[in-house]
């Protein structure tokens, strides 16, 4: 029988460091000292090299002795009542060290307990209940259980890995090792595999081989999911050989025509038992014919489980234009925006929430983090399964918890990234932003905080150079400094290479100490690079210097990284590249973050890579791509944004109003399009208007439309002290800006059937409308209790539905009664930071509740607790006797501190659907009626909307306020029940 014990401190291990590093997180890291990234080849004169490493807190990646429990070659952490870490070893070498994935696993050890009885391990905590065959074998399904609660009943699932091949579960094509030409595809729809379908299994020699972890000897059912190309295999011949153990056979399938475009073949084989080898193989005389899907290995007789659970929750995408690009002739060119046909990539599934109740996350070929702050790959000795087992039930929130703990939270992202952006593929000059563009804005009083620039302000060609194009810009630190001076951030758009004839690629090649990889790119040849390598790395950067000693705030990745790759394995190229740029911005003090696309690359955009999609959140604005202007688009963006919270990804940025096709006012009357597109991003955790014809801006289009778009955005901008709360929120706990309905009420099978909805917060229900009509018609799910129409007032009671007539200057915005939005004063800039004056929006009905964040809205400090958390409550006492009934509004005393938090601030409370009180008091003084619309201190009533208004006099922060309608009462129009 397997020895069990708790795991001392002599257990072999890889490799055990008693450095500390820095004790810190990747993108949110406080540097202390400077980490050099060793291997660069620069020379005299060449630029300064840039600070690339990681301070990681290489003792984080080990977990409290007292969590480790050993049973033979397997070893389980327990990092959590609903977390355990599985690792199978053969060797008995563990991975102690922090992976790009996992940076965290020195967590609070919960209490747990484990015995052995009957070859059985048992391992429970207060959630869930392990139970591993001890045999010395891997965690496979035949051998692994684990039960748990998943609401009202106890579930027992068998956990299966994703990228690896245990027997006796289906496994996917990207657990195989690929030789010959064979390779990935996802042309072909219906595949199963999460990675994509094998292909390219023609050539002599070419193969794909699963290593079969704890097969059982004997006699095994092999199962083959499959397609053929046209043309089928030849009438009777074999297809290709199938190879197990060294040993071949021919295997015979049938073609696949349209009708039956996949196949399934069972087969049996025999197994030496242990580790077995099972591959496809293309060998003389082969037709070779076949495109496999799924292979899996199981006792005769016997249904091998799939790799990743049923029910999926979400998911991502690396961007829209993965599909539109090509594959939409219907959205060519000059196509009316309301009847284009666009195709959508498939969402990627591999997220960590599922209705099952759990999920097994694979790290087992993610690269590890070494003590110079720079990825290596793992010991080829070491785990053959290494994979963390949620089994969350329905408490979807604290798994997202959990997650962020594990891997890192997400950057919170500078304070003025939450208000305005406007972006155009366009020839724009430093001339024509200084005096048409932005004063356009300022005539139609529309705040701008961040501009992007698009591809032509470079030089010498406009995709992938590295200067400006003086032509437009002929002094660029002087316009960045003019943007700067008007309160607008400045990003450029970077395709990662460089053209051959660039009067940098010298210094390029310099840098990077050896020969560039050489690539065709959109201008002519060019080099890129290979991320992996350090030194390489480094060589991008030092192109950007000048652009950031211009000021140039952050970045926008765009179509990354043209053909540059990741040669390393165990790295997901977006994520790894998009954490870069982050770690070089914390390298100096600044938020760390990049616009750009998630979880795959640009050489193969719907590929998944085994390190997952993980990492992207610690760094990455998810940039959905360029999208076409069409309903369907829009509807496909409103669901996204909760989608994507489940890879734990807070910040998704589409383009508002749409980017390819005729813009939305050449094609409707009303645009309405483009209204109700503006009114999603008004309520999304990033707005980013964007196009490729300067035809995306709301004086562009006709009234009332131009009215309508104007108001929408300068409510964006008052809403980002709410918007930076949740950013806040997401940073510190993990929980998404936009959240699923499912998040908040899990046992509500209403709340999985909406994904048109999401909660932007816990108090505010959106629900964008994505259909035409100057009045459209559209459909809401009510959660549970009372929600009040942000816009108009009425209250819904639910659960139910409700059918709504919704007019084009509204939109299905409902806040939870007793919910508070705090909003900035007309005319604040979102960059600006917290004021001496805040609009309090209160609903009241019930007991609400509301935490304000604040900081100083750029560079590290909150990271070291600068910051301030105000709370702010409201209830509604009922009149009993004589007594009046009264609304009160609380703000508690602001807790910690920040340098340019103000001292005292003046609140303007308004409190919706309330009738007049006899007497308004703050701080037990009585405060003045005075006429309707004034600013000094008093109280008036906007009889149009019921609303009484209250300003106060400038109140200390340091100390609690209460302010009280005493005589009012809540008189919210109330709809029928749905």
């Amino acid at each position: 029988m397997a020895r069990v014990e708790g795991e001392g401190p002599r257990s072999r291990t890889r490799r055990r460091r008693t450095v500390l590093v820095v004790v810190v997180l990747a993108v949110v890291a406080v540097v202390v000292g400077v980490l050099v990234v060793p291997g660069s080849g620069r020379g005299p004169g060449d630029r300064a090299p840039v600070d690339l490493a990681t301070p990681v807190d290489m003792a984080a990646g080990t977990a409290h002795q007292s969590a480790v429990v050993r049973a033979g070659a397997a070893r389980i952490e327990v990092l959590g009542p609903t977390l355990l870490r599985l690792e199978y070893s053969p060797t008995g070498e563990f991975e102690n060290d922090p992976t790009v994935n996992v940076l965290d696993r020195h967590t609070p050890v919960p209490p747990y307990s484990h015995s052995v009885q009957g070859g059985w391990l048992t391992l429970r905590t207060a959630a869930l209940t392990l139970r591993y065959r001890m045999a010395d074998g891997p965690f496979s399904a035949a051998d692994t259980s684990v039960r748990f609660r998943d609401g009202d009943r106890l579930d027992t699932v068998h956990p299966t890995w994703e990228w690896e091949c245990p027997f006796d579960q289906v496994c996917q094509s990207g657990a195989a090792v690929l030789r010959g030409g064979a390779t990935l595809d996802w042309a072909r729809s219906g595949y199963r595999s999460e990675a994509g379908y094998l292909t390219g299994l023609g050539r002599r020699g070419a193969s794909a081989t699963w290593d079969v972890l704890g097969a059982r000897a004997g006699r095994a059912a092999l199962t083959l999911r499959y397609a053929t190309p046209a043309g089928g295999t030849g009438r009777g011949g074999p297809a290709i050989d199938l190879v197990v153990n060294g040993r071949a056979r021919p295997l015979r399938v049938t073609p696949t025509d349209a009708t039956r475009p996949w196949a399934t073949l069972t087969t049996t084989v025999t197994l030496r038992g242990g580790n077995d080898t099972v591959a496809l193989r293309c060998d003389a005389g082969d037709t070779c014919a076949l495109d496999p899907d799924t292979v899996a290995l199981g006792l005769p007789g016997s249904t091998p489980p799939p790799s990743v659970p049923a029910r999926p929750l979400g998911g991502w995408v690396r961007g829209f234009d993965t599909f539109t690009y090509g594959s939409s002739p219907t959205c060519a060119p000059g196509t009316a925006g309301a009847t284009c046909a666009n195709t959508f990539e498939p969402l990627h599934t591999d997220g960590l929430l599922d209705r099952e109740g759990w999920r097994l996350l694979d790290d087992t070929q993610s690269a590890v983090w070494n003590a110079q702050g720079w990825v290596e790959r793992r010991s080829p000795g070491g785990d053959a399964e290494d994979g963390y087992l949620f089994a969350y039930g329905q408490d979807y929130t604290g798994a997202l918890r959990t997650l962020a703990t594990l891997t890192g939270p997400s950057p919170l992202l500078p304070r003025g990234v939450f208000g305005v952006w406007y972006s155009d593929y366009t020839p724009y000059s430093a001339a024509s932003l200084e005096d048409s563009v932005y004063p356009g804005f300022e005539h139609n009083a529309v705040p701008l905080d961040t501009l992007s620039l698009d591809t032509d302000w470079k030089a010498p060609n406009n995709w992938d150079g590295w200067e400006w194009n003086t032509a437009l810009f002929p002094h660029p630190a002087a316009f960045v400094s003019w943007a700067r001076s008007h309160g607008v951030t400045v990003t450029l758009n970077i395709h990662s290479s460089i053209a051959l004839d660039d009067p940098q690629a010298a210094t390029a090649e310099r840098v990077a100490g050896s020969t560039l990889p050489e690539s065709s790119c959109m201008a002519g040849l060019c080099w890129i690079w290979d991320w992996s390598s350090a030194a390489q790395a480094e060589s991008n950067f030092a192109l950007q210097q000048p652009l950031n000693r211009a000021g140039v705030g952050f970045y926008w990745l765009d179509w990354c990284c043209d053909d540059s790759v990741v040669t390393m394995p165990g790295l997901t190229p977006d994520a790894w590249i998009g954490h870069l740029y982050a770690q070089s911005m914390v390298n100096v003090g600044e938020r760390g973050f990049v616009l750009a696309r998630i979880g795959s690359s640009n050489g193969t955009p719907q590929r998944d890579y085994p390190a997952g999609p993980w990492s992207d959140h610690t760094s990455a604005v998810a940039f959905t791509g360029d999208a076409w202007g069409t309903w369907a688009t829009l509807a496909q963006e409103v669901a996204l944004t909760p989608d994507e919270a489940t890879i734990g990804e807070p910040y998704v940025s589409d383009d508002i109003g749409s980017y390819l096709g005729p813009p939305p006012q050449t094609t409707q009357d009303p645009p309405d399009l483009y209204a109700r597109w503006v009114q999603f991003g008004t309520f999304q955790p990033i707005l980013r208007l964007h196009s490729d014809d300067e035809k995306r801006l709301p004086w562009q289009y006709p009234q009332p439309v131009a009215a309508i778009t104007e108001d929408f955005l300068r409510l964006r901008e008052a809403l980002v002290p709410y918007t930076y709360t949740l950013a806040a929120q997401a940073h510190a706990e993990g929980t998404p800006m936009a959240r699923p309905l499912y998040l908040q009420y899990p046992s509500l099978s209403a709340a999985y059937a909406h994904p048109e909805e999401y909660l932007f917060g816990s108090q505010v229900l959106v629900a964008p409308v994505t259909t035409p009509g100057a009045v459209a018609q559209t459909s809401v799910w009510i959660p549970p209790g009372q929600w009040v129409d942000y816009f108009t007032g009425a209250t819904f009671t639910g659960p139910g539905t409700v059918s709504l007539a919704v007019p084009l200057d509204r939109m299905p915005v409902f806040v939870r009664a007793g919910g508070i939005v705090p909003e900035a004063p007309a005319g604040a800039r979102a960059a600006a930071g917290p004021g001496s004056h805040l609009v309090l929006d209160v609903f009241p009905g019930a007991p609400g509740a509301f935490s304000l964040y604040a900081d100083s809205g750029s560079g590290l400090g909150y990271t070291r607790g600068q910051s301030t958390s105000t709370p702010i409550s409201d209830t509604v006492t009922a009149p009993e006797g004589d007594q009046a009934g009264t609304v009160s509004v609380t703000v508690g005393a602001a807790r910690g501190h920040f340098r340019g938090a103000p001292a005292a601030v003046a609140y303007q409370v308004e409190l919706n659907d309330t009738t007049a009180p006899a007497t308004v008091t703050v701080g037990g003084r009585v405060l003045p009626r005075v006429r309707a619309g004034s600013s000094a201190p008093g109280w008036y009533v906007e009889t149009a909307s019921t609303t009484v208004v209250i300003d106060t006099p400038p109140l200390a922060t340091g100390r609690a306020t209460t302010v009280s309608a005493i005589g009012a009462h809540v008189v919210g129009r109330v709809e029928p029940s749905p």
